[in-house]
This record gives C-alpha cells, sequence and structure tokens, in this order.
C-alpha cells in the first residue's frame, strides 16, 4: 500500500472538515478496487447531513484520488400521530427508541461477554412485537410508508442492520443534495461552506412553495369574484330561467 498516497488523501479529508482515520480508507484500497465510496453521517441539531466521497485509482500510477462529495441533508421529519390499521404509531416509535439497536445488530459477541438472560428475552420479546405492528402498518399504503420511515430513522444508520433486514430498508429522497468536485488548483469547498449552501437552497425551496401556494390562493380569488360562487350562478341562472318562463307564459 501506498503510504504517501493514503497520508495525502487523509489530510484532504481532514482539510475540508472530515475526521477520518487512516484504518477507514487503508480497509478499501487493501483490495485494490478501482473506486469506492466511504459514508460518513453527520448529525447536526437534530438533522442529518450524509457525506458521500467518491474515490478512483488512476491507471497508470495506481495512486487513488478524491474526485468529489455529495453532501445529503436531511430535515427532521415528524411520524404521524394516531392510528392507522389499529398501531398506535406515537407509542410504536416510543418503543423503538428504548431498544438499543447498536446492541440487536452487533455481529459478533465475545463468549465470556456477561449478558442478564431475563432482560436479554425481555428486548427480544419487545422487538418481536415490534416487527409484528411494522407488518401490520404495511398492509396498508400510508402504512406502509410510515414504516419504512420509522425502519430508516431507527435502522439505516447502524452498521450491520442489512445482515438482519435482508429486504433491505427504503431509501428516502433526500431533502437537499449536491455534488462538490475537487479539481486540480482549485480549494475544495469544505463541509460548513456545503452546508451553508444546502440550507440556503431548503429555504429557498420552502420559500418557493409558500409562495406558490400564496399565488394559487390568488387565483382562486380572483376567479371567485370575476365568476362568483356556484351557489350565486345558480341563483342567477334560476331567475333567468323564471324569467324566460313568465315571458313564454305571457305571450
Amino acid at each position: 500500500m501506498n503510504n504517501e498516497n493514503l497520508k495525502n488523501l487523509t489530510e484532504q479529508l481532514r482539510a475540508i472538515g472530515i475526521d477520518s482515520t487512516g484504518f477507514e480508507l487503508s480497509r478499501f484500497i487493501c483490495f485494490k478496487p478501482e473506486s469506492f465510496c466511504l459514508i460518513k453521517n453527520i448529525p447536526m441539531a437534530g438533522e442529518t447531513l450524509s457525506v458521500q466521497l467518491y474515490f478512483e485509482r488512476e491507471v497508470d500510477t495506481a495512486i487513488y484520488k478524491l474526485l468529489y462529495y455529495d453532501a445529503l441533508l436531511n430535515k427532521p421529519k415528524q411520524t404521524a400521530e394516531g392510528e392507522i390499521n389499529g398501531i398506535d404509531i406515537p407509542e410504536l416509535e416510543k418503543s423503538l427508541s428504548a431498544i438499543d439497536w447498536t446492541i440487536v445488530f452487533k455481529s459478533t459477541f465475545e463468549v465470556n461477554e456477561k449478558r442478564n438472560e431475563k432482560e436479554d428475552q425481555l428486548v427480544i420479546e419487545q422487538i418481536e412485537m415490534i416487527i409484528e405492528q411494522l407488518e401490520t402498518l404495511e398492509k396498508t399504503d400510508s402504512g406502509h410508508t410510515i414504516s419504512s420511515t420509522l425502519k430508516s430513522k431507527y435502522w439505516s444508520a447502524i452498521p450491520g442492520h442489512e445482515i438482519f433486514v435482508l429486504t433491505g430498508l427504503v431509501k428516502t429522497k433526500p431533502d437537499i443534495m449536491q455534488r462538490f468536485y475537487f479539481l486540480d488548483g482549485h480549494t475544495a469547498i469544505n463541509i460548513n461552506e456545503a452546508v451553508r449552501f444546502l440550507q440556503n437552497r431548503w429555504q429557498e425551496k420552502q420559500y418557493n412553495a409558500k409562495r406558490k401556494k400564496q399565488d394559487h390562493q390568488s387565483e382562486q380569488k380572483e376567479l371567485i369574484i370575476k365568476h362568483g360562487s356556484g351557489k350565486h350562478k345558480n341563483k342567477i341562472l334560476g331567475k333567468r330561467n323564471a324569467s324566460t318562463k313568465n315571458n313564454k307564459n305571457q305571450s
């Protein structure tokens, strides 16, 4: 392995605000892939920033270069209130949050590791109940969406979940996403700058949605003023029809 290349990549990551150990990169590089992706999830005041860094090996030199990274920002979403298909959604989420899923999805346990069998059994029973409720939710369209959201929220960021959740999680589309490139001779956009850019795009998105809603409401008001409501139109038509009828009878 080219240690100088590994050192340069690590320093390049730190320069943009990504703390990474040499092992994170070397575990990919030692397999000598043509390219690989390093994913870093960064919690930020209730939001989640996922940074996906793409590396590629040069054919002539076999040196790995950092080409670009995708920054994906997800805003916190409120889970639906009430019941769906007999499942109390807030209570289900409360049960999900009470489980230490890092332990559940842990790949191996030491033989001499001390475990409390009674507590473990209670956790297993709780998980079985949660899975049954998620399956019940998935029998309806609206419930299926909520089930996928809850699974992603509590499982997707935990290493090893894919071993247990064989069908995979539904990947939700990020609220805001942008790609940032590394070009020779140019200073790369760091993570803090990327976050400010994404936040600005989010605000712009919200502003445009609000403006679109206001424009739609204004158009509806103008139509009502111009043509009148349905009841008003029927009333006018009723008077016209009655007048026509009287005229015919008189003639």
